[in-house]
């Protein structure tokens, strides 16, 4: 005898209309002739060397405070990399703004970058020779960075009162803030005594320092901003 099976179907779920959201309507008319706006690199990699400088001091202080030198190796190592590699990057940005004016070789001629701090700046012989110098640390960390040999080595001291290895004993808040302190100098001396060559540029740029030295300010007064 065959079974007649009563039990209704379920009732069926029907699936929520997909709502879109409206299209984005911007009520912007642009007028026949419009200005062309240009990033300027070199300002966005300073301020982002000044915040992770900042952040390089905080970590190794705080791992001076407390005690927790693992911690505050890692961050003080990572943060002083990336300030270190945005001022090679800031110079870099400058590089590309100047090399025509100042007769210097093609704008992707990285490698000539060191030539910004002996070329068309006013300054005695000693500090160009310091300048260069400096510069090209800069250039070579970021290079080290990038094209670090991945082998192990032995531990050496770290300033934190521990042992790491070379990369982290390398990139130290001591390191990041040298590499600020030149990019800063370097502003102050171009935006206060342009040589000919740079005084159109530098004239319309002459708020430059002061905004920086208000970043730093800021981000001493607050690192995790």
């Amino acid at each position: 005898m065959e079974t007649i099976d009563n039990t209704p179907d379920p009732p069926s779920v029907s699936q929520p209309a997909v709502v879109r959201p409206a299209p984005i309507n911007v009520k912007v008319r642009f007028p026949q002739g419009s200005i062309a706006i240009r990033p300027n690199l070199w300002h966005n990699w300073t301020r982002i060397a000044l915040r992770a400088e900042t952040r390089a001091v905080a970590a190794h202080e705080r791992g001076l405070m407390t005690g927790d030198t693992a911690r505050a190796l890692e961050d003080e190592t990572l943060e002083s990399m990336v300030a270190a590699s945005a001022a090679r990057h800031a110079f870099h940005h400058l590089y590309l703004e100047w090399w025509q004016p100042l007769a210097l070789k093609p704008e992707n001629d990285e490698s000539k970058v060191p030539e910004l701090a002996t070329t068309d700046v006013s300054t005695d012989p000693a500090k160009r020779k310091q300048w260069l110098g400096d510069l090209q640390d800069i250039v070579d960390d970021r290079n080290l960075i990038v094209h670090q040999v991945q082998e192990s080595r032995p531990v050496v001291p770290h300033s934190l009162g521990t042992n790491s290895s070379e990369l982290d004993a390398l990139f130290t808040a001591e390191r990041a803030t040298r590499a600020v302190d030149l990019l800063l100098d370097f502003y102050h001396r171009v935006f206060t005594a342009p040589t000919p060559a740079l005084a159109a540029w530098a004239a319309k740029r002459r708020h430059v320092p002061g905004q920086f030295h208000d970043a730093r300010a800021r981000y001493q007064a607050d690192p995790s901003r």
